[in-house]
């Protein structure tokens, strides 16, 4: 790699990399501009010809053209390695002529599916009209290029195939796919049909992929479908809509994150440019990664439903382990494109409002939990493990304050249990050479539990289950299920193993019944615990002469004990 990165150096000068983002002007031996990584009105930013490097007097922002692309496009170095050597036209060795070729012809079929989505959404007035419809401008189709996969089987197949494409080809770049019980005479067919397509496009803009929604989520099953990944695509490391809204996440200084592509569309068209999308996929590290790169903060705006919630909590945990500043939007409406299109400046409102993560958290729980003791149960269980995520101890100290004052725990006793978790957290599980599946003592020792967090995470990763799961766990609220999952969050990839093996190698009606038994077993657990601290809160509002507290926890007692009567 070394050789390569002399050889871009020696065909592509700072001045020429950096000027195609940023107005230069001379000043003496070197240049200047407005530091694009603050915001500031009089030029700081100096590149050096000579050096082949950049500095900002401002920020102290500094590196040379690998960094500079890092930050401008949300890069890692690898990224950026690639994105120049190609703008250079260097050949990266490690990847064969061969595969490279296979690779630039998978990216021209995409290119090829994309003119020929687009094409299609102007002869179909139905598709048209739904995207008019959900309030999106011309100019906004146009602008996304939105594109429209019509109802045959095999069309776009036959559209590549008549540009020159192989099926080999075509494969490779995820538009098509082989029948599974594929005989002599079975040709593969298109993946999206019947669908508004949006493209996925890398941070620098070039379309590697595509999502398709379907405009009759009865009928055309699921409501997002996906490139399927591949060599030039991953879902877990696009997002939609940072390729146009980069500059302005880095001008505002904070990304807003949303769930689909109309929410994202939406937001674009009312000028809220610092949006970008999950695309109807979970968020990953890796997309908060790359956000993080632009800017540290960031703002999630998921759907107000229970899943979006979850979602909200789950992202807004990964951006916390990272450092990030981190605030959740409480929305007032299903979600963000269905308030922008009724009103705008209610959403602005919604996202000028939003919350910091842990107090977006206690907010929840102030409201759910009317006993002070299982509040504050609940508070040493869900958010002390999130202050031990924040990095800054002044942050730290703000944020116990905060809570303190909101909750009536002592700072100190906050600040405590608080070392004490990050002391505890480290401590390895041992195991012994008899015994290799038993866990030492002080670690999680209920089996029932560890058993269904390890299917909720292996249904958030698309397993399927003898029994239809989905709404199986419903019961939690928020953020008992967030607080779960975080907990058990060290042990995901052994919990998922462990319950793939478990149900993948049983036969159907043995698997189903073991799930049923499993999840009425955890949910009554779950319900008794939630009923002892309702009956000694009862028991101390009763001994203080609180009629109205005592009434309020007397009802969710009598929900609670008719929920577990019905399990």
């Amino acid at each position: 790699m070394t050789r390569e990165i002399e050889q871009i150096k020696d065909r592509l000068d700072i001045v020429s990399v950096v000027g195609e983002y940023l107005p230069l002007q001379k000043a003496g031996s070197n240049l200047k501009a407005n530091c694009p990584f603050h915001n500031e009105k009089t030029p700081s930013f100096f590149v050096s010809p000579s050096r082949g490097s950049f500095y900002c007097f401002g920020c102290g922002a500094k590196g040379d053209i690998f960094s500079f692309v890092e930050e401008m496009e949300g890069l890692d170095f690898r990224g950026a390695f690639e994105f120049l050597a190609k703008k250079a036209g260097v050949e990266i060795t490690k990847v064969s002529p061969q595969i490279r070729a296979e690779n630039d012809r998978a990216i021209l079929a995409i290119e090829e599916a994309n003119i020929y989505f687009s094409g299609e959404l102007e002869k179909n007035k139905d598709a048209h009209k739904y995207l008019l419809k959900r309030g999106l401008t011309e100019e906004t189709i146009k602008k996304f290029s939105l594109g429209f996969a019509p109802a045959g089987w095999r069309n776009l197949k036959e559209y590549l195939t008549k540009k020159g494409f192989t099926e080999e080809e075509i494969l490779r770049a995820g538009l098509i796919k082989k029948v599974d019980d594929a005989g002599e005479n079975k040709e593969p067919y298109d993946v999206f049909r019947e669908r508004i397509i949006f493209p996925l496009s890398e941070s620098s803009g070039r379309v590697v992929g595509f999502s398709g929604r379907s405009m009759d989520e009865d009928t055309n099953p699921p409501k997002y479908l996906n490139s399927p990944d591949s060599k030039i695509f991953n879902k877990s490391e696009i997002l939609y809509g940072l390729d146009k809204g980069k500059n302005a996440i880095r001008e505002k200084d904070f990304s807003i994150i949303v769930e689909g592509q109309m929410d994202l569309l939406m937001s674009h068209q009312s000028g809220i440019k610092n949006t970008v999308a999950a695309s109807g996929t979970a968020v990953t590290r890796a997309h908060i990664e790359r956000l993080k790169k632009i800017s540290p903060r960031i703002l999630i705006s998921l759907d107000a439903d229970g899943a979006g919630v979850r979602a909200a909590l789950r992202t807004a945990t990964i951006a916390l382990e990272l450092g990030m500043e981190v605030k959740i939007a409480k929305l007032t409406g299903k979600d963000p494109a269905e308030i922008i299109e009724k009103n705008l400046e209610e959403y602005k409102n919604c996202l000028k409002s939003a919350l910091p993560f842990i107090e977006f958290v206690l907010d929840i729980i102030m409201r759910e939990t009317l006993d002070e003791r299982a509040r504050a149960k609940r508070i040493e269980k869900e958010i002390v493990p999130l202050l031990t995520l924040i990095q800054s101890a002044v942050e730290r100290s703000h944020t116990i304050k905060k809570v303190s004052q909101k909750s009536g725990i002592p700072e100190r006793a906050l600040e405590e249990d608080t070392e004490r978790f990050k002391r505890s957290k480290g401590r390895a599980t041992m195991t012994t050479s008899e015994n290799p599946k038993k866990e030492v003592k002080g670690d999680v020792v209920n089996q029932i539990e560890r058993h269904a967090v390890g299917l909720m995470y292996a249904m958030e990763e698309g397993e399927k289950f003898a029994l239809d799961i989905k709404d199986s766990f419903s019961f939690l609220t928020d953020v008992e299920r967030s607080s779960m999952l975080l907990r058990y969050e060290p042990k995901r990839e052994e919990l998922v193993f462990e319950v793939e093996n478990y149900y993948g190698n049983d036969d159907p009606i043995r698997a189903s019944r073991n799930l049923e038994e499993v999840i009425l077993n955890f949910k009554s657990d779950c319900l008794k615990k939630r009923l002892e601290a309702f009956v000694a809160g009862l028991s101390r509002a009763e001994t203080a002469h609180d009629k109205e507290k005592a009434k309020e926890i007397l009802m969710l007692i009598q929900e609670t004990q008719k929920e577990l009567n019905n399990k």
